[in-house]
């Protein structure tokens, strides 16, 4: 599992938000949110765009998510 996976998990449960409500918000497919939460898929800058504007993410919940996208050996 990745960073990702982890912290996008960890914001959205925080929220108390399912992977559902969470797609109907973002537009984002239940199966891609499913996908990059069990790290079976790799996110893109647009996806996590629109992921933290449907958790309405607050400036320091929206740098831990894209940071967690960043490998370590880059960042």
């Amino acid at each position: 599992m990745s960073d990702l996976s982890i912290t996008l998990k960890k914001i959205r449960e925080r929220h108390n938000i399912t992977i559902a409500k969470l797609s109907e918000l973002s537009g984002v497919g239940s199966g891609t949110i499913g996908d990059i939460e069990t790290g079976k898929n790799k996110s893109t800058i647009k996806t996590l765009d629109k992921l933290s504007k449907a958790l309405n993410l607050n400036d320091d919940e929206r740098s831990e998510l894209f940071s967690s996208f960043v490998p370590k050996d880059i960042g």
